[in-house]
């Protein structure tokens, strides 16, 4: 027998077993004292104070720790943002394909196939005085930067010229940039072609950031 209002022991398995469509259980706290709470649950040292069959995601329930991990361990979602690879089929063109936007910041590719024969990336800013600065190989630039972006201007992080490569080409760009609005952005792409794989001299961009 469970005794409302004082301790209860017993050495076995207790079950409250039914149907109903609301809660089997409900347990209400009307007090407003500093240690006021629903429910408490006490169990030794390294045990799990709870046992569920269901991987559903409960309502304002709130974790403290994640794998013995506070909050300060783990950076927002919205920190972070990942590039997944994007391929883009050759063109003679000069067309900027959009990769990911992030804020006031643009960052899009090209893959040109023609007499030039480039594969390169750029940032643009939506609105005047944003800035940034990167570095790469120095068969793809080397260095690049602008203090002080146009709006829709394109800028270079890194451009290569495919025709005296014929084989393979992988090219990792890391930088800086800082939006007009004040956020930073940091990158680190990447860029490559492989024509021995590739007969059509497919393009693959990818890379991550994080955003402050």
């Amino acid at each position: 027998m469970f005794n409302l209002g004082r301790t209860s022991t017993v050495n076995a398995t207790s079950t409250l077993t039914g149907s109903t469509s609301g809660r089997m259980l409900q347990v209400t706290n009307t007090s407003t004292g500093t240690g006021a709470t629903g429910i408490g649950i006490k169990v030794a040292s390294g045990k799990a104070p709870l046992a569920v069959n269901s991987t559903t995601k409960v309502a304002n329930l709130n974790a403290d720790l994640l794998d013995g991990m506070d909050s300060t361990k783990f950076l927002p979602a919205s920190t972070v943002r990942r590039l997944d690879p994007v391929t883009l089929s050759p063109c003679d063109c000069t067309d900027l394909t959009e990769l990911i936007t992030i804020g006031q910041l643009t960052f899009g590719g090209s893959c040109v196939k023609n007499s030039s024969q480039l594969m390169h990336l750029e940032i643009v800013s939506s609105v005047d005085h944003s800035a940034y600065a990167d570095l790469t190989q120095t068969g793809a630039g080397g260095t690049f930067g602008n203090g002080n972006m146009a709006a829709g201007q394109r800028n270079l992080l890194a451009n290569v010229s495919t025709q005296s490569i014929p084989s393979k080409i992988f090219t990792p760009v890391t930088g800086e940039a800082l939006s007009a609005d004040g956020h930073q952005v940091s990158y680190d792409l990447y860029m490559g072609q492989n024509l021995g794989l590739v007969s059509d001299g497919t393009c693959v961009f990818g890379g991550s950031f994080a955003v402050n």
